[in-house]
């Protein structure tokens, strides 16, 4: 392995090698279990950074540390042949930095599904995300200029830390959600723009009846899946693949135990 200035950590890598997915704490098990369901022969690191959860309040530079922190490990520790940016947050502010580092290795990223929401309804979209996602340029470029007038962001940052105690459906996260939205007109489509909101969906069916829900996981999916075949990285092995989930504090790592045991 060489670093240089110009041109980042070079890895090696074998097709057997696991693919790491990283998210600020237990919301990027809803892109894990898409990613093993369209790779079943892969097999994955989850790294939940849990200690320093939620994401979405901390400043641009503190999630770019972070975020470096993790690639650092799951891919020249643990020697991870791609990286999955299971955090809407981590991507805003980390991937391009990170696709210099290690460029040689597949990053992929996580955005707000917010064309396809435009695309699917002809009123309002309402996007709930983290405060640092809804404030990146990352986001405001996903907006086409003659659309910003139907799309209405929403910061959302009660909804990580309810999540990540396991109060993802229920009476408190039906009170913080009606609490967040009243005096809002009914949207024609609700875009999750984190990765963490897919987990509290039922409480979300409650709040917003029978609109339509979009987040950007069969996205980050499909780009893994082709970005692995382009780089001759997809596992040939005909069994199936294994996962390791690691969360950076006890309480964490149970939660993430806990939900993924009961999918």
């Amino acid at each position: 392995m060489a670093i240089t200035p110009e041109t980042g950590v070079f890895l090696s890598h074998s097709p057997t090698d696991a693919v790491a997915v990283f998210d600020s704490g237990v919301g990027g098990l809803t892109v894990l279990w898409a990613l093993q369901k369209a790779l079943p022969h892969e097999h994955f690191v989850y790294w939940g950074d849990t200690a320093n959860a939620p994401y979405g309040d901390r400043s641009e530079t503190e999630i770019r540390s972070l975020t470096q922190a993790a690639a650092d490990h799951l891919l020249c520790e643990r020697r991870c042949k791609a990286l999955v940016l299971a955090c809407n947050t981590a991507t805003a502010a980390a991937a391009q930095s990170l696709r210099r580092r290690f460029s040689n290795t597949p990053v992929v990223g996580m955005e707000p599904a917010v064309r396809p929401a435009l695309a699917a309804v002809s009123g309002t979209v309402l996007v709930l995300g983290t405060a640092a996602t809804l404030r990146s340029d990352r986001f405001r470029a996903l907006v086409p200029p003659c659309e910003r007038e139907r799309v209405i962001p929403l910061p959302a940052p009660g909804m990580v830390p309810l999540i990540e105690a396991g109060k993802a459906d229920g009476p408190d996260m039906d009170r913080y959600l009606r609490q967040l939205t009243r005096g809002l007109p009914r949207p024609f489509a609700v875009v999750l723009g984190c990765t963490h909101f897919p987990l509290a969906r039922a409480s979300l069916t409650r709040v917003f009846g029978d609109v339509p829900f979009f987040d950007g996981t069969n996205g980050t999916v499909g780009q893994t899946a082709r970005v692995l075949q382009r780089q001759n990285l997809l596992n040939p092995a005909p069994s199936g693949g294994f996962v390791t989930l690691t969360a950076t504090s006890p309480a964490g790592r149970a939660r993430l135990y806990s939900l993924y045991c009961a999918h």
